[in-house]
């Protein structure tokens, strides 16, 4: 699905902001991931929740 949203730019205390269109999905690409990983690769704590998050959608 499409999603229109609002991209932030600026600085501190002098936003502004753009209309953005992008797809609304995410890719991961698991190959990668799965590969980085296993060089030591460290993800935080928000990319692991959106890795969940795609496993949940992909099953």
């Amino acid at each position: 699905m499409v999603v229109i949203r609002l991209s932030r730019g600026g600085s501190k205390g002098r936003p502004f902001f753009n209309i953005v269109v992008a797809e609304e999905g995410l890719r991961i690409a698991q190959d990668r991931l799965a590969y980085w990983q296993s060089v030591g690769a460290q993800s935080s704590p928000t990319v692991d929740r959106l890795i969940k998050q795609a496993a949940k959608k992909a099953a």
